[in-house]
């Protein structure tokens, strides 16, 4: 797969991971994770006549507002990181899933564009997905992970509204733990053997 570079500016969100949040567009093409399943007539309400493009990481599901042809894009979909382009800086205000039991992401050998469901550690992501964790890469390309790399990490943790880049090696499932509450449950620290 082969991956087209685009200039990217850094996105935040106004969000805690659940309940409403208002996920800022810059003018062009935005890799967004929206943690919802908005559908496309609430999404061109929302964004107007600002809204050009909607494409899944796969191009399989698209939406161009220029084009009459039945369009392929129906929702947004829990997990999956989309790229969204608009005419003019732009605000999508959307209501985020509030979680009450694990969800996974299941993601496939190669590059997989990704909603993270709540903020997640790098050293948690590591513990989930294993030996099979390449690269993590945020839209903008500041804030990396590589595998290989002896140099010091910029990607720290996910970070609301917006979709990551990553690369496996092999399939993997990135499993997000959540309390009754919608909370991330942390694991409990691994017993020192050696004591």
């Amino acid at each position: 797969m082969k991956i087209k570079k685009l200039l990217i500016t850094d996105v935040l969100s106004t969000s805690l991971w659940a309940g409403t949040t208002s996920i800022p567009l810059v003018t062009g093409w935005n890799a967004i994770g929206t943690n919802s399943n908005m559908v496309l007539d609430d999404i061109k309400t929302a964004l107007g006549s600002s809204l050009l493009n909607i494409q899944s990481p796969d191009g399989t599901k698209t939406y161009n507002a220029a084009s009459t042809k039945t369009q392929s894009f129906v929702n947004f979909e829990t997990g999956i990181g989309y790229w969204v382009k608009v005419s003019d800086d732009a605000s999508l205000s959307v209501n985020e899933i509030d979680f009450t039991s694990s969800q996974t992401i299941s993601m496939v050998s190669g590059w997989n564009l990704i909603d993270p469901l709540t903020n997640m550690t790098l050293d948690d992501i590591k513990t989930s997905l294993g030996s099979s964790l390449l690269n993590i890469q945020s839209p903008d390309g500041t804030k990396t992970y590589n595998s290989a790399s002896t140099k010091t990490q910029s990607f720290v943790n996910f970070e609301a509204g917006l979709g990551y880049w990553i690369k496996l090696d092999s399939s993997a499932d990135l499993v997000f733990s959540f309390d009754s509450n919608g909370s991330i449950e942390t694991p409990p620290p691994t017993p020192d053997l050696n004591a």
